[in-house]
């Protein structure tokens, strides 16, 4: 064995210089549906909740079958 110690540094997180920020929409939105009383995220871009969004389905790439 050997006296050595192995230290081991980790780095600083970036600064907000680097990265960027999401993406955010105003505050107190309410789903579009009618009759939904559903307050929405800053977060959330859709213009409804996740209940009342339209379905989406990702595009697959592959072999036809």
């Amino acid at each position: 064995m050997t006296s050595e110690q192995t230290i081991l540094r980790g780095s600083t997180l970036p600064s907000t210089e680097h990265g960027r920020r999401p993406r955010t929409n105003e505050k107190h939105r309410i789903c579009g549906w009618d009759e939904c009383e559903t307050v929405l995220s800053r977060y959330n871009l859709a213009d409804y909740c996740r209940v009342h969004l339209p379905p989406s389905f990702p595009r697959i790439r592959g072999v036809p079958q």
